[in-house]
């Protein structure tokens, strides 16, 4: 059923407005369309060894604070534990003293950043 209309607006009127108004708040610039473009290529083509690798977090049982192992840089190989909350990331463990450690009990020379790898679950 249609609804009436005291004649002073067409039948379909708000309908056409309302596309109008929608498109025209639409319209973007060229130069913004390719800033977005620019910036869309930019983190298609990230790679993450330019910040210091990937995270692959590991979370605690606490649901707030996660550890991850560096995957690039100086410290490659060390685990940090991080808590969002407290803006805090620190070594897990002391790669150095544990290196020392396995290199004494083992009478062999032990790389810090060729420990054995600690898998999270």
């Amino acid at each position: 059923m249609r609804a009436r209309h005291d004649g002073l607006v067409p039948d379909g009127a708000p309908v056409r407005i309302a596309m109008v108004l929608l498109l025209a708040g639409t319209a973007v610039p060229a130069h913004a369309q390719r800033d977005a473009l620019v910036r869309a290529d930019r983190i298609r083509t990230f790679d993450p060894a330019q910040l210091g690798g990937r995270v692959n977090p590991v979370w605690l049982s606490d649901g707030v604070r996660f550890y991850h192992e560096a995957t690039a840089g100086a410290d490659r190989g060390v685990l940090f534990l991080v808590d969002p909350v407290r803006r805090t990331r620190h070594p897990l463990f002391d790669n150095a003293r544990i290196a020392a450690s396995l290199s004494a009990a083992a009478r062999v020379q032990i790389d810090t950043l060729r420990l054995p790898p600690v898998r999270g679950g």
